[in-house]
């Protein structure tokens, strides 16, 4: 059962080939900006805390393809961040889960195994002059 708002199950549908998985819907009419990439990390790495400012903000969904991380969302006030408010959530490729990241949350993880690929859909145009990106290592575990 799952016990938190950030995290959403999604579904494999296996024959004799593998498996297909609908992970992510949306209509290419409603005029909003989708960004889909991924990630290939090595064990250890850290991929720091990034977040827009507004009016650039951006919904991300997080699914573990291969692998497994730790993963860190934090919610951003005002451009501030509000640790107390901070989630952590290890999940891996097998888990059939994905993380629902709110565009006011910054989001931070630690890969935890070797090629760990991570795939992100984002909802909201990329703006680099607005992306706050901090260091996070010190938020994870050595």
């Amino acid at each position: 059962m799952i016990k938190s708002n950030f995290l959403a199950e999604y579904k494999k549908y296996y024959d004799d080939r593998g498996f297909i998985s609908p992970i992510f819907e949306e209509s290419i009419l409603s005029g909003e900006n989708l960004c889909i990439k991924y990630s290939c990390s090595d064990l250890g790495v850290i991929r720091g805390f990034h977040w827009q400012k507004p009016p650039f903000l951006q919904e991300k969904y997080v699914y573990v393809l291969s692998g497994k991380i730790e993963d860190l969302i934090c919610p951003v006030m005002q451009n501030k961040f509000i640790l107390s408010k901070l989630e952590r959530f290890t999940i891996s490729s097998e888990d059939n889960l994905f993380i629902k990241i709110p565009s006011n949350y910054a989001h931070a993880y630690k890969a935890i195994t070797k090629n760990t690929i991570v795939l992100y859909i984002c909802k909201g145009k990329y703006n680099k002059e607005n992306e706050i990106t901090i260091k996070a290592d010190s938020f994870f575990k050595l």
